[in-house]
């Protein structure tokens, strides 16, 4: 929890000292990336799996990477106002690609992903509760029939991690 209430001090775009609670402008930053951003650019194809064969008209709108990339860095840039000593210690990234290899109950697990945005910071987040406080809170249980039953499997014979940033 950063800050109950901020104080908005430009005074160009809101007459006055204003005070606007946090999660009015979560709500607001929410709505530029989603709702009022110009953008129009050809959205997926809908289909009905009742009615295969019906093509429906093209609908244009902002696509799910620039309404995710618009939202972070908004969010973000909130962060950086509501505290800001840590505004010059965090740096974003977008559309990182990330390799890991690891070795599962003896098979070799390559995961590949690609990060929409990768939040950096030369320090380590703070915890939002002490360890004591968590220790009696029951862990749900998330048992699955096989742990890597969603990977697709594929035949790799190279182990590579790929990490984005560089030691040092």
């Amino acid at each position: 929890v950063l800050v109950g209430e901020l104080h908005l001090v430009h005074q160009s775009l809101y007459p006055g000292w204003q005070r606007v609670s946090q999660d009015m402008l979560v709500q607001r930053c929410i709505k530029t990336s989603c709702l009022y951003d110009a953008e129009q650019k050809k959205l997926p194809i809908k289909k009905d799996p009742k009615r295969p064969a019906w093509n429906f008209p093209r609908d244009y709108g902002i696509t799910e990477s620039r309404k995710n990339r618009m939202l972070c860095s908004r969010l973000v840039h909130l962060c950086a106002l509501a505290s800001p000593g840590t505004s010059g210690r965090s740096q974003v990234i977008n559309d990182v690609p990330f390799c890991a290899s690891l070795l599962w109950e003896g098979d070799p697990v390559m995961l590949e992903v690609r990060a929409d945005v990768c939040l950096t910071s030369d320090r380590p987040l703070t915890a939002l509760v002490e360890p004591v406080v968590a220790e009696g809170v029951p862990v749900p249980d998330l048992t699955v029939s096989h742990p890597l039953i969603s990977l697709e499997e594929e035949n790799f014979y190279e182990l590579k991690d790929v990490f984005p940033l560089q030691a040092g």
